[in-house]
């Protein structure tokens, strides 16, 4: 966590650098509903917009594999075994959508934007504060003990993407002074 928050100044820079989209940025499975149309067709309705706004490529995807894993509506355990099939989807999707930009850009603002979900959480000071741990318990539905462990597990899976996310960084950093 403390590599992290010092390293995320610099990641917050080189997300801005890169082409900007109109995300929800909250996208994970309780703002997801799933309904049939009049005409029969399935499609995915996304709900609570507050966070929507601008941000690179590939950032609405972290909430929607984290945070659920945050909230148990996947396991933790689950996401290194799933994540990349994920991402090469999200990928496949962006490419038959017309876009052409990079790979490396994409896959750095998933990663960035899953572990300060993860290792930096809105919620820390609440943790602290145990008069809000009924508001937080009625909020993630179980107890805070639990949200605790959860929390734990997922740090050491986000961990396990350090050495990935710091190549990446490197690299674009060295592209990015390259270019100017």
């Amino acid at each position: 966590m403390l590599r992290l928050w010092d390293a995320h100044p610099r990641w917050l820079d080189l997300l801005d650098s890169f082409p900007q989209t109109f995300c929800h940025l909250d996208t994970f499975r309780r703002n997801l509903i799933a309904r049939t149309t009049k005409n029969g067709a399935d499609e995915t309705v996304v709900l609570d917009w507050a966070f929507a706004g601008l941000a690179p490529f590939g950032a609405d995807l972290a909430p929607l594999i984290w945070v659920s894993a945050i909230f148990r509506e996947i396991n933790p355990h689950m996401i290194l075994g799933s994540e990349q099939a994920i991402f090469a989807s999200y990928m496949q999707g962006l490419t038959e959508a017309g876009w052409r930009g990079s790979v490396q850009q994409v896959r750095f603002a998933y990663l960035a934007m899953a572990l300060m979900n993860v290792a930096i959480p809105t919620e820390l000071m609440q943790f602290l504060n145990e008069s809000a741990h009924p508001a937080l318990e009625r909020g993630f539905g179980f107890p805070v003990p639990e949200i605790i462990s959860n929390w734990a597990v997922l740090l050491n899976v986000a961990a396990s993407y350090w050495n990935e996310i710091r190549a990446l960084e490197s690299t674009l950093t060295s592209e990015k002074s390259r270019s100017r």
